[in-house]
């Protein structure tokens, strides 16, 4: 299948997963009333206003730390570390907890079903193309069924800094072994997904949502309503 200006020839895929594979929208919006239910009650936390001081914890962070932040498990890690510390936990079990409890919001935000659909595009996909995950998020694959779809699933770190930095593309086109030229990049954000994949010279390929505009720069390649739609066009 050749896609774009230039007609490139696609030899392999890489996905967004969040609201592009499933709508995650209603997951995440029910994980964070879950989190800040947590830190309403948490016995640590009741002599401080924790809502007011995370926001001013995370602009600390970023100012020593600008590429903490590309790593969101460990941003949200720190924040409630240093959190604690502020009430006067001891230091040890600040780390202790803060691990346990953002562990605990990877489960309540990776608990939810992936549409049959998304897995039966995957797997007749995955038949003709190597394929890599590329996230910015940290929804755990394994648990919501789409590891196994994947060769890997590449997260945002301090290495590889968040999209629309080129860093997980280029990742990507690495381990896939395949020029940048050859792979076409599924996902949802104008911003993100598009302009950070046009960024690393791969093909694109949006998702139309709801907050999807006709005014993206760079155009996508490809524009569907929906990833069931690449069986007619990459099949």
């Amino acid at each position: 299948m050749r896609i774009g200006g230039a007609g490139n020839e696609v030899l392999a895929l890489t996905f967004d997963l969040d609201d592009t594979l499933y709508d995650n929208r209603p997951v995440i919006e029910s994980a964070d009333r879950w989190y800040s239910s947590m830190l309403e009650f948490h016995p640590w936390l009741r002599k401080i206003r924790a809502s007011e001081m995370i926001p001013l914890l995370k602009d600390e962070i970023r100012r020593e730390d600008p590429l903490l932040e590309s790593d969101v498990t460990l941003f949200r890690t720190e924040v409630l570390r240093r959190l604690f510390v502020s009430c006067g936990t001891d230091p040890a079990a600040a780390v202790t907890e803060a691990a346990l409890l953002v562990r605990r919001f990877i489960q309540v935000r990776s608990s939810f079903m992936v549409p049959k659909s998304s897995f039966r595009i995957l797997h007749l996909l995955g038949r003709k193309y190597p394929m890599i995950a590329l996230t910015n998020g940290n929804v755990d694959a394994e648990r919501i069924g789409l590891a196994s779809c994947f060769s890997c699933c590449i997260r945002a770190d301090r290495r590889l800094p968040a999209k629309p930095d080129p860093a997980l593309f280029l990742e990507a086109s690495r381990l896939l072994g395949v020029p940048p030229g050859n792979i076409l990049h599924v996902g949802d954000d104008p911003v993100t997904d598009i302009y950070g994949a046009c960024r690393a010279g791969f093909m694109t390929c949006m998702i139309r949502t709801e907050a999807f505009h006709d005014k993206i720069k760079p155009l996508p390649d490809l524009e569907i309503s929906g990833p069931e739609e690449l069986e007619s066009i990459l099949l």
